[in-house]
């Protein structure tokens, strides 16, 4: 048996397990404003230990009842750690940055995502992953193997253990530093190597400072296996901090590890947040225990622990100390004795400039996901599939202020649910999708008002009495959802392609506008500007197709033209980062995004780049410029699920695993890959 491990997975495997930690409700939420109650900060430390002690309780069924919850209460601020730097802007995402070269696809403008790469223009940062696995020996121990060697741990023979791939097919987890050269070519220059980590997460950059984000894994015994491997696992968030001044001599200044799961983060100008959730470790609990003793085992070892030992701590350069105060928690306002949630959702604010200036908050409930403004920072925790609880805070130099919680009903998805949310002024738009009572599926847009009293208020939802149109036929699921400026554009589908345009401009009453019936579907969005749409998805299962559509007239939007390939999938699907997207000169945008196809024996990777312009109120979408990468069938290394690529000017940069290949944008040079 072997594990790899795969980010992706690990989030939807936590979400559920945590999910199905929550309350044990079963009715659905009204269609219109849904009840909630709320969370205050704790009056005591007392009042902290005895929550969590009875949500680990609640784990085991040894005693407790969930109550109906959470939303929060708006806090005082003065009861804040302040933050002292001051704030240095640095270079944003977005689809239409101004740059002459591409930087991360983001969804907002200003908040950075975590990427495998970072590009400023001459220096190309590249996170290489590596190659192994997971094995386990006949003890039940996970073995992390020795890169690029077998695996020489005895073994039960009921197991199955494979070899790693030799030294040579196997990258070496790390930074690999490129530097752009004469002539499009791309050049290493430095490569450093980060260990005893289990998978990176992504990169930052701001300045001088370079970010690595990834998670580390504690060892996991027979039981822990048997019951819940992943959640477990004690799992570790890691932070390694790089100087960059001069890349060639690129190196570690701080390593940061903080206790608990990244749910997770984004960075506003040079503030990262992390968003963690931890349950707490204590040794010789059994997980979900079988037996009567083994229940009063695990209550004995609850009882007697101290709120120290229930916390999540953080490591700075191998100094522990605790990661927060027991008092910048929240609980449940509502809650009694015997109330609580096992797991605590931390948000913690790095000034990337002064690594040591650490900001955070908790509060005592699961969390799923993220959105993130220039401003605002978004949580959302779903209850049972019913309803989800979203909570805001403000991004205030460096300091997570809890400003208030709201409810919408069902739950977001798991395609990019991020980008069901967008924020305009003090309302949060939502697309929130549950099952009725028939089990069919039902979708809802939601405007929630931040009333400055600590409530997130329920300002409009569609459908409606004045507005009953539903978004979706019956059975359709949502496949995308995207926000630009006052408008959403929402994807469902069964057998078609419905696309809806949503006008938002008067946030009390949203309405559908117009739709536009295609076959297939689009899985992504991006808006190219104001009157074009770029569509990226499949038409059948097998293939890849692109569609470019025409909204300025938003009664009656317009499929203008299409690309479908045969046999091919593309990470744009799932994976925004995947697509390179810049405007050249006003009406003139160039993108490229990877496409993986495959035949009977073999598979090729390639990227597809593109020329978008608008001349004399025309489109012209020629077919595209393909740059091939041929592979063979080594196992991990022909499936391209992280291709990245970057446009720089009249040259491309296409990352495959880690390595590069450079060449002219009208590919008349093409340098052997690096």
């Amino acid at each position: 048996m072997r594990f790899s491990h795969h980010p992706v997975l690990l989030t939807i495997i936590s979400a559920v397990l945590l999910t199905s930690c929550g309350n044990q409700e079963g009715a659905g939420p009204d269609t219109d404003v849904i009840s909630t109650t709320q969370l205050k900060l704790i009056e005591s430390e007392s009042e902290l230990e005895a929550y969590l002690k009875n949500g680990l309780k609640l784990v085991n069924n040894l005693s407790g009842n969930r109550i109906e919850g959470p939303v929060l209460t708006a806090e005082d601020t003065t009861t804040n750690i302040a933050a002292s730097a001051d704030s240095a802007p640095s270079g944003d995402g977005g689809f239409l940055s101004g740059a002459p070269f591409s930087t991360t696809n983001t969804q907002e403008a200003q908040v950075d995502e975590a990427d495998r790469i970072e590009y400023d223009g001459e220096f190309l940062y590249v996170l290489t992953h590596s190659d192994h696995y997971w094995y386990i020996d006949s003890g039940f121990n996970v073995v992390t193997p020795v890169l690029g060697a077998p695996v020489t741990a005895e073994v039960d023979s009921a197991i199955s253990v494979a070899p790693l791939l030799p030294p040579t097919d196997v990258s070496p987890p790390g930074v690999r530093v490129m530097q752009r050269g004469d002539n499009a070519s791309m050049n290493e220059i430095a490569w450093l190597h980060i260990d005893n980590i289990n998978g990176f997460d992504g990169l930052y950059l701001t300045g001088d400072v370079l970010a690595a984000l990834s998670m580390t894994y504690g060892p996991v015994n027979r039981l822990e296996i048997d019951s819940v491997p992943w959640y477990w696992g004690r799992p570790q968030t890691r932070l390694d901090l790089m100087d960059v001044s001069v890349p060639a001599e690129i190196h570690n200044t701080h390593t940061i590890v903080l206790d608990g799961h990244l749910v997770s983060s984004r960075r506003v100008d040079n503030y990262l947040t992390l968003v963690t959730q931890y349950t707490p470790d204590l040794p010789g609990f059994m997980p979900y225990p079988v037996t009567e003793d083994q229940q009063l085992q695990n209550k004995d070892l609850i009882d007697n622990t101290s709120l120290d030992n229930l916390l999540p701590t953080i490591s700075v350069n191998g100094n522990v100390s605790p990661m927060l105060l027991a008092e910048n928690c929240y609980i449940q306002k509502d809650s009694h004795e015997n109330s609580g949630y096992a797991n605590l959702t931390v948000v913690s604010i790095i000034n990337l400039d002064a690594p040591d200036e650490i900001n955070s908050r908790c509060f005592n409930a699961p969390s799923q996901g993220i959105y993130v403004s220039p401003q605002s920072l978004y949580i959302t925790s779903t209850r049972d599939n019913s309803k989800t609880d979203v909570y805001k805070f403000s991004l205030d130099n460096g300091r997570p202020i809890f400003k208030g919680s709201g409810t919408v009903p069902g739950n977001l998805g798991w395609r990019l649910p991020a980008y069901r949310m967008s924020e305009s002024g003090d309302n949060l738009r939502v697309v929130s999708t549950r099952r009725n009572d028939a089990r069919d599926l039902e979708h809802y847009l939601t405007v929630l008002q931040d009333d400055q009293q600590g409530k997130l208020q329920q300002l409009s939802q569609i459908p409606n009495n004045d507005q009953p149109e539903k978004i979706g036929k019956p059975g359709e699921d949502i496949q995308s959802v995207r926000y630009f400026q006052d408008r959403a554009y929402v994807v469902t589908f069964l057998q078609i392609d419905p696309l809806y345009v949503i006008d938002l401009s008067n946030p009390n009453a949203p309405i559908i506008l117009g739709d536009l019936e295609i076959p297939g579907f689009s899985s992504y969005l991006h808006p190219v500007n104001e009157n074009l749409l770029l569509g990226f998805g499949q038409e059948t299962w097998g293939d890849s197709k692109m569609s470019l559509f025409d909204v300025s007239n938003p009664q009656e939007p317009l499929e203008i033209k299409n690309f479908i390939w045969p046999k091919t999938s593309t990470p744009l699907r799932w994976d925004p980062h995947a697509l390179a997207f810049i405007e050249m000169e006003k009406d003139h945008y160039r993108f490229a995004f990877p496409v993986e196809s495959w035949g009977d024996y073999s598979s090729v990777s390639a990227l597809y780049m593109f020329d978008l312009m608008v001349k004399n109120n025309q489109i012209e979408l020629p077919r595209p410029s393909i740059l091939p990468v041929t592979m063979d069938n080594r196992p991990g290394y022909a499936y391209g699920y992280n291709q990245r690529s970057v446009i720089h000017g009249n040259e491309v940069h296409y990352v495959h695993d880690h390595r590069v290949w450079s060449a002219t944008w009208d590919l008349s040079v093409i340098h052997p890959q690096q």
